[in-house]
């Protein structure tokens, strides 16, 4: 089954323009998966390189372009600071081979239509058999 990434998060080839950033994949996206996959998200992980294009705007470089889950769980993933719980947003991907960074920029497109931004601050892999994937752990979020 293939899948079409909804708005923001179009691309072109190898290519995505999201609010006026170019984020460039070493490689032509394209995005199958099988019908039964449960992930209802869509994120794009990147990274700066100190790049510029020839309008003098950072260019960035795309990690991750595909499906994963979010969540914003207020009953998990919470800690007490200064007087006030407060939770991380976390997504998973069903991927186990890419080399995130902490401080790698994340966006989300989430099924409702909503567009989540954060950044890497924590990520762990999971490589046991029927739980494969990856979490990454998000803080200075912007919700759209």
């Amino acid at each position: 089954m293939e899948r079409i990434l909804r708005t923001p998060l179009f691309y072109n080839g190898n290519i995505i323009d999201y609010n006026s950033i170019t984020i460039v994949f070493s490689s032509s996206i394209n995005i199958s998966v099988a019908s039964n996959f449960f992930y209802p998200d869509y994120c794009v992980v990147y990274r700066g390189g100190g790049t510029v294009n020839t309008d003098g705007m950072e260019t960035f470089t795309g990690i991750l372009y595909g499906i994963c889950g979010y969540d914003n769980n207020p009953t998990g993933n919470t800690a007490l600071v200064g007087g006030f719980w407060q939770s991380s947003p976390t997504i998973i991907i069903p991927d186990t081979e890419i080399l995130f960074k902490l401080g790698d920029k994340v966006v989300v497109s989430l099924a409702n239509g909503r567009t989540i931004e954060g950044v890497v601050k924590q990520f762990e892999t999971q490589l046991e058999p029927g739980l494969e994937g990856t979490t990454l752990w998000l803080k200075n979020g912007d919700d759209e």
